[in-house]
């Protein structure tokens, strides 16, 4: 996890070659919610790259699969 101008965030994964995980958000870690996914690439590694600026407050973020 990463954080870049404007507090936007980068996520890395490293998992199994072209799988499809699911990014969640929570502002308390009690109630999640579907975010994003990143797709893995051949070699396992996959990427997301936040493009607008988040909301105010703390965001906890998870990685699931599947």
């Amino acid at each position: 996890l990463q954080l870049g101008q404007g507090n936007r965030v980068t996520l890395q994964v490293a998992g199994h070659p072209g799988r499809e995980y699911r990014v969640q958000v929570s502002p308390d870690l009690e109630a999640w919610e579907n975010f994003a996914t990143i797709t893995t690439d051949g070699s396992g590694a996959g990427t997301f790259v936040e493009t607008a600026d988040p909301p105010p407050g703390n965001r906890y973020f998870r990685i699931l699969w599947p």
